[in-house]
C-alpha cells in the first residue's frame, strides 16, 4: 500500500486520460477502501503476469508541429494516451526496476546508464569533450560515430526485449509481466473531428508515453553496448598525405 500511495501522491495533475476517462485526480480522491480494491487488482496483475485487456487499448493523438501538417503524419508529434490505473501500476514496476539498476552497476554497461536513477547523459558527454580536448592538444584526428534512431520505441521487438531481459538474469515472472504490457495491444487514433479510427493491432514497439519505456530501451540496447565494449578493433585505419 505504501508504494501505491506514493505513486498516487506524486502523480501529475491535468493529464489527459485513456478510454475510461479516469484521471489522476479521480484516483487521488479514493479513500482507503477504494485504494485497497485498486491494490487488489494490481496484486492480481502481478501474480498472473498480465494486465486487464481494457488496459491494452490506447488512444493516439497526433499533435501538429509548428508548420502546417498537410495531412502528413510525419509532420505531427503523436502522443499516446494510456489508462490511468495502468500508468500507476507501471510506475510501481518502474520504480522497483530503477532501484535495482541504480544499485547494481554490473547489470548494464558503464556507458549505457542514462535514465537510471542518479545517472544522466552528462557522463558520456564529458568523456567525449575530454577526448576532443586531448585530440586538439595533440593535434591528431578524432573520429566519432553517432547513431541517430528515429522512432526508436516503435521499432522495438518484444521477443528481442524478452531475450535482453533474460540475458541480465531478470526473473522470468517479472520479464513476462513487462513483455505482457506491450503484447496484443490495440490503438485508436483521435481524428480532427474527435472521432476515433477503428482499433488496430500494435504489431511491435512499446508505448512512447509509458514511464518505464526509457528503462526498457536501455536494457534492450544493452547487448549491443556490451558487444562494442568487448571489441578492441572497432576503428578505421586512415592515412593522410
Amino acid at each position: 500500500m505504501d508504494d501505491l500511495n506514493l505513486v498516487i501522491h506524486n502523480a501529475a495533475k491535468y493529464k489527459a486520460p485513456g478510454s475510461s476517462k479516469i484521471t489522476y485526480e479521480n484516483i487521488k480522491h479514493l479513500g482507503h477502501q477504494g485504494r485497497s480494491y485498486l491494490l487488489h487488482i494490481y496484486n492480481n496483475c502481478f501474480n498472473n503476469n498480465c494486465i486487464p485487456s481494457a488496459w491494452k487499448l490506447a488512444y493516439i493523438f497526433p499533435i501538429p508541429k509548428p508548420q502546417d501538417w498537410n495531412s502528413q503524419l510525419c509532420n505531427t508529434r503523436p502522443i499516446t494516451l494510456l489508462e490511468t490505473p495502468r500508468k500507476l501500476y507501471v510506475s510501481i514496476l518502474s520504480k522497483r526496476l530503477n532501484f535495482i539498476l541504480a544499485n547494481n552497476n554490473n547489470i548494464t554497461t558503464y556507458n549505457n546508464r542514462a535514465g537510471i536513477l542518479g545517472q544522466s547523459c552528462l557522463e558520456p558527454l564529458f568523456e567525449i569533450q575530454h577526448s576532443i580536448g586531448i585530440a586538439n592538444k595533440l593535434n591528431v584526428p578524432f573520429w566519432l560515430a553517432l547513431q541517430d534512431l528515429s522512432k526508436n520505441y516503435d521499432r522495438m521487438n518484444i521477443s528481442l526485449l524478452r531475450l535482453a531481459l533474460l540475458s541480465i538474469k531478470m526473473p522470468v515472472q517479472f520479464t513476462s509481466i513487462l513483455c505482457d504490457l506491450f503484447t496484443n495491444c490495440t490503438n485508436q487514433v483521435i481524428l480532427p473531428n474527435n472521432n476515433l479510427t477503428s482499433p488496430f493491432l500494435m504489431k511491435q514497439g512499446i508505448h512512447q508515453g509509458e514511464i518505464i519505456s526509457p528503462l526498457l530501451w536501455i536494457l534492450y540496447y544493452n547487448p549491443l553496448f556490451l558487444y562494442i565494449n568487448q571489441q578492441s578493433d572497432l576503428y578505421f585505419q586512415c592515412s593522410f598525405n
